[in-house]
């Protein structure tokens, strides 16, 4: 049982690999690992309440252990309750101190908060501790980005390739640096590279399609958009661009759909949709 929900989660077979760690704390009520492990595909699978439950138990069997708080503040990030992300990350830091993986946890809640100098630091610690680990330099590229700090973006993200070449990640976030400086021709050249590595790195494929709106070329960004909402189709930028580029193609009635759907998931977008579409 245990080679096998192994192998399915290394294989992306999460509805497998659930049931097999199931069977794995049924069989063996204080096995650790497998309630780990659980609650990361219930993660995977976005059941963030049963992925928590599976943490806590972790927890609860091995209390020294940083991976159950590794795995709730990634759930809490998912239920968009920062907070709380923030402090498993700090009781991480209270057991390993020189852990640098969480502070790049840490600083991506920081950032979803809007604590962005903040995030910029925990980001500059991670690196510290970890010089070679990629992530956190894109990621804090991001956030510079987020403050337009867009030299810096573009240093830190070239610094994560300088790591990990194929970095896709990093090719989105110069993509978002360049734009940021005025040059769209070289975030859409940045944003093709990032999908050349990973076809299905949303960002770089929303962006992509936001860059072709931007330049008035509707078809372009609709053939985007519509390969980003194959990937996530109820992310709100991705519903927001389907309606307003079809608004743009004069395509009202799939206009009027994605702003029917925005209204529950963000209605903030909901609103400039419908500004596109003069209603």
């Amino acid at each position: 049982t245990r080679r096998s929900s192994d192998l399915y989660a290394q294989l992306k077979w999460f509805p497998e690999a659930l049931e097999a760690y199931k069977q794995a704390v049924t069989l063996d009520p204080k096995y650790f690992d497998a309630y780990c492990n659980l609650g990361v595909t219930y993660t995977e699978l976005g059941q963030y309440s049963e992925a928590e439950d599976s943490f806590h138990t972790a927890h609860r069997l091995k209390p020294s252990e940083v991976g159950p708080h590794f795995g709730l503040s990634g759930v809490y990030l998912g239920m968009n309750r920062f907070e709380d992300s923030i402090q498993e990350c700090e009781r991480i830091i209270e057991l390993e101190p020189q852990n640098s993986f969480a502070y790049g946890c840490l600083a991506s809640a920081e950032t979803k908060l809007g604590r962005h100098e903040d995030a910029v630091k925990s980001f500059q610690k991670a690196i510290q501790l970890k010089p070679d680990e990629a992530d956190a330099y894109w990621n804090m590229g991001t956030t510079l980005w987020m403050m337009g700090r867009h030299s810096e973006a573009l240093q830190a993200a070239q610094d994560a390739l300088a790591i990990q070449p194929r970095c896709a990640n990093a090719h989105c976030v110069i993509g978002l640096a360049r734009r940021g400086m005025g040059d769209l021709d070289a975030a859409i050249r940045e944003y093709k590279i990032a999908l050349d590595i990973d076809p299905n790195n949303l960002e770089s494929r929303v962006n992509l399609a936001d860059a072709h709106f931007d330049a008035s070329r509707y078809q372009e960004a609709l053939e985007q958009i519509e390969k980003a909402s194959n990937l996530q189709p109820d992310h709100p930028d991705v519903r927001f661009l389907l309606g307003a580029i079809h608004a743009k193609l004069g395509h009202a009635d799939v206009a009027r759909d994605q702003l029917t759907a925005l209204k529950a998931l963000n209605p903030e977008y909901a609103e400039k949709l419908r500004q596109i579409m003069g209603e």
